[in-house]
């Protein structure tokens, strides 16, 4: 018995390193989302991993050398969620809003992109664009008849998200995609499901590029959109000591 006392203190403080380890090896290691943005992330095909994003995200894990990495495909409703939930996640194509920052901690710019345009068949061209050059998304609207195509949970910029906002849940006016890819939406748009999206014109001209039918397809800037033509690019992890210390290593 008193060699079982004498040595106590000794087990203890085993057991408590013992218990440490897995806790230091967990603290460094980052989940790195990534969802289907082409060509930001290309997550199929003979390009898969060559994305512009996926460059930045394998430059960042060079950098960070001591934490360990692994990368996983999640929608974007799924990233804000794990997010939301304080999951050790990070996802480099965030575009920064005011409601993100309430449980989101953003790096610095890592990159900037061309803002949202409107999508849609050239055939409709006149009845959406009413004989101008750009598209009044309120006034799409405000039509009351038409579908917009958006994914759900994306940013699309001030000038667009607040007029979404806006919107009641299950509104006709908009259709909600749950998948983040353009391919999707734009199936809904051939078969007339939609009338147009909403989405990114690097994205879009990615998606057709191989398609013999790029004739078929305009778009147009939204007038919501004046002086947000260019947007920025941030990485963005949880908003707790985790994700705090995460975004200094970046």
């Amino acid at each position: 018995v008193c060699m079982l006392l004498r040595c106590r203190p000794f087990i203890l403080v085993l057991l408590a390193l013992a218990a440490s380890v897995p806790v230091f090896a967990h603290e460094h290691r980052i989940t790195w989302l990534n969802d289907d943005l082409a060509p930001a992330f290309i997550n199929v095909g003979p390009y898969q991993g060559k994305g512009i994003v996926d460059g930045v995200v394998a430059m960042y894990q060079e950098h960070m050398a001591a934490y360990e990495h692994e990368s996983v495909t999640a929608n974007m409703i799924r990233i804000l969620e794990m997010m939301k939930l304080g999951e050790q996640v990070c996802y480099a194509g965030f575009i920064k809003t005011p409601e993100r920052e309430e449980f989101i901690y953003f790096s610095k710019p890592n990159l900037v992109h061309i803002s949202n345009v409107l999508i849609f068949k050239a055939s409709a061209t006149e009845s959406l664009l009413q004989h101008k050059q750009t598209a009044s998304l309120a006034g799409l609207l405000d039509q009351g008849d038409l579908t917009i195509g958006i994914v759900q949970g994306r940013s699309y910029g001030h000038g667009i998200d607040s007029l979404l906002a806006a919107v009641p849940p299950d509104d006709p006016r908009v259709h909600l995609s749950n998948w983040d890819d353009m391919e999707r939406l734009l199936a809904l748009l051939d078969s007339g499901r939609i009338d147009c999206i909403i989405g990114f014109p690097w994205e879009f001209s990615y998606t057709i590029r191989n398609r013999s039918n790029k004739d078929n397809y305009q778009v147009a800037i939204i007038d919501e959109m004046a002086g947000e033509q260019w947007g920025l690019n941030f990485v963005g992890c949880p908003r707790n000591e985790w994700g705090r210390a995460a975004i200094e290593a970046i």
